[in-house]
């Protein structure tokens, strides 16, 4: 697991300007032994703004966290949360 001060330096590091207005979204891929994932959003009143996500697994347990950047930046920032999967019974 990154700490929070590896978790920020990989953020700086993937940081985006938008080039003729948009962003550029990232698949899921690893870089620097880091799994994550970009994704561009657009609200209705056309502001912009894209949310880094990580994945991160400890123990049999997998995680996420994510910073948000542009509109909406505060509210797409999470701390590192474990995924719940739901299997059926």
């Amino acid at each position: 697991m990154l700490t929070p001060k590896e978790l920020n330096a990989f953020y700086t590091s993937v940081e985006q300007e938008p080039i003729a207005g948009r962003y550029t979204q990232v698949l899921r891929t690893v870089k620097d032994g880091v799994d994550y994932s970009i994704t561009e959003y657009v609200k209705c009143c056309g502001e912009i703004g894209y949310q880094t996500f990580v994945y991160e697994s400890e123990d049999d347990k997998n995680y996420v966290s994510s910073k948000g950047y542009g509109a909406e930046a505060e509210g797409r920032t999470i701390s590192r949360n474990q995924i719940i999967t739901n299997t059926p019974n």
